[in-house]
């Protein structure tokens, strides 16, 4: 990590103001590396992310279907007909693949089947992966920016 202070900034001679007047930039003049550990912790970060996002959007969808079903048969009035087995048969079958997809979820979080879930879920771990180690860089530099700020104060 670099970060490099301006204290010879030529806007200051011109306009009349001293350096105490001027906020200083902090830039940005290098790439924040993370270590082993902040390596492996925003994997099991993400793991967590990807499986319980997959888990809640599973529950949703059936909320969803079964809410729809109610509201058509409140509509229809599938009393004793042949749609309101049909219906309810979805709900079940929608209420089958949420339970399964919440013990595949389960079963993928623990760490023998590392492998099935890099095979199921990778691509999308990659992508988040990418996208919190972004912010976690970003939020670094910003802690570092503010205690050299503060140092430069003091």
């Amino acid at each position: 990590l670099q970060i490099t202070v301006d204290l010879t900034d030529k806007s200051l001679q011109n306009s009349g103001h001293s350096r105490e007047d001027k906020d200083y930039e902090l830039s940005y003049s290098g790439t924040i590396q993370l270590n082993d550990t902040q390596k492996g912790l925003l994997n099991v970060i993400t793991k967590h992310f990807v499986l319980s996002i997959t888990t809640v959007i599973s529950a949703q969808v059936y909320f969803i279907t079964l809410t729809t079903i109610h509201a058509l048969d409140e509509w229809d009035d599938f009393s004793g007909t042949k749609g309101e087995k049909t219906a309810f048969n979805i709900a079940f079958i929608f209420w089958g693949l949420d339970g399964l997809i919440n013990c595949l979820c389960i079963c993928m979080n623990l760490d023998f089947n590392h492998k099935m879930y890099f095979k199921l879920c990778g691509k999308c771990h990659r992508y988040c992966k990418i996208c919190c180690g972004r912010k976690t860089k970003e939020k670094i530099y910003r802690n570092q920016r503010l205690e050299l700020h503060q140092q430069l104060l003091l």
